[in-house]
């Protein structure tokens, strides 16, 4: 049976979680929060958007950090928020989520950067593992 205090124990002496961001850009509001609530258990600092425009608008504030990017959002899609970032020169390590999880989808977020692809649902220690690999990128 997973323990998720025995996988954050073991994430943070991996890593100095403290010290990282998350950017978590979801249009789906109990999603923020549920990430958000997960990732500050996990003590990793978080920061929720609503969408691409806003997450995008606040980047040049922003520590540099992972970002966690829902693909399928109205307005501007994850792939979109992944083209401005690259023409922005921004390499912050990104985590692809979605609730569709097509193999020719998977395989467009990797050719576009992402270094890990996640379906939603997807468990904690799924995802603290993905931001243990996300995190080495940044340091």
């Amino acid at each position: 049976m997973w323990d998720p205090m025995g996988a954050i124990d073991t994430l943070t002496e991996d890593i100095t979680l403290k010290s990282h961001y998350v950017y978590v850009v979801d249009d789906d509001r109990d999603v923020r929060r549920s990430l958000s609530f997960m990732l500050g258990a996990a003590e990793i600092r978080s920061h929720p958007y609503g969408s691409g425009a806003d997450f995008l608008d606040a980047l040049p504030d922003l520590e540099p950090g992972c970002i966690l990017l829902d693909l399928r959002m109205p307005q501007m899609d994850g792939f979109h928020i992944m083209s401005a970032l690259k023409d922005r020169n921004v390499d912050w390590p990104v985590v692809v989520m979605t609730g569709h999880g097509e193999v020719p989808i998977a395989v467009r977020a990797m050719k576009m950067g992402s270094v890990d692809f996640i379906e939603k649902p997807f468990s904690e220690q799924a995802l603290l593992g993905c931001f243990q690999q996300a995190f080495t990128l940044l340091e």
